[in-house]
């Protein structure tokens, strides 16, 4: 690809990645970036000695990353330090009530027994929902590059046009997270995840429930010296 140029508008993660997939490939790349530093949502702010990331502060899904570097030729290990977190998050009311999730789910199960109006057998219940979302969208949507139309016409494609009322489309993540806990922190809770993308529940589709999935299933993970 010598000599041919491309522009990659914004210098965000996707855009870096992009951008160094590209220059890999031999294309002369240009990123073009409005703000003073590079990094898009994922930046920092510096105090006393101490350094705070103001963007993004989990990361999930290694394996994306990993195959980033490997893809570039390089080792990860030689770059990121990667630590499994124990607790995911840390949730505070202004009644008072904290619930820690875990990510053990077992453990986070117990937390919201404890805590909330809510059973063990919601929680797990609630996951394994959200996993089949996943399931069923991750290689199509999530992992699939559509250069080609033939993409989404295969026996995998077929699988999921044919169950999408499983992907939970047609109701929002509020109504979807309320059928599943009676408690209302718990739906706050899970609600919250909308905001992932600088959505609302109350109007994205139950689809992007697949993101707990993400964390809990998953799990979530912390580069040693922050996202930035």
């Amino acid at each position: 690809m010598a000599g041919k140029k491309v522009a990659v508008i914004g210098a965000g993660l996707g855009g870096l990645s992009a951008a160094a997939r590209l220059a890999s490939s031999g294309y002369d790349v240009t990123v073009f970036e409005k703000n003073s530093t590079p990094g898009g949502k994922a930046n920092q702010i510096e105090s006393s000695g101490f350094r705070f990331d103001t963007g993004p502060s989990l990361l999930t899904m290694p394996f994306v990353v990993e195959q980033l570097f490997s893809d570039l030729g390089e080792n990860i290990d030689e770059y990121l330090q990667l630590q499994k977190l124990e607790t995911i998050c840390k949730y505070f009311w202004e009644d008072g009530i904290s619930i820690s999730a875990y990510a053990d789910k077992e453990k986070f199960a117990e937390e919201i027994e404890k805590k909330t109006l809510d059973d063990a057998s919601s929680m797990f219940s609630y996951l394994d929902y959200t996993s089949k979302i996943y399931d069923l969208t991750a290689e199509l949507f999530l992992f699939n590059d559509f250069s080609d139309w033939k993409s989404l016409i295969n026996k995998k494609g077929l699988k999921t046009l044919l169950q999408i009322w499983k992907i939970d489309p047609f109701r929002t993540m509020h109504k979807a997270n309320s059928a599943f806990f009676k408690d209302k922190k718990m739906v706050q809770l899970f609600d919250r995840y909308a905001t992932y993308n600088g959505s609302s529940p109350y109007k994205a589709p139950a689809t992007l429930n697949i993101i707990p999935h993400v964390e809990y299933n998953l799990g979530g993970f912390v580069p040693a010296k922050g996202i930035y």
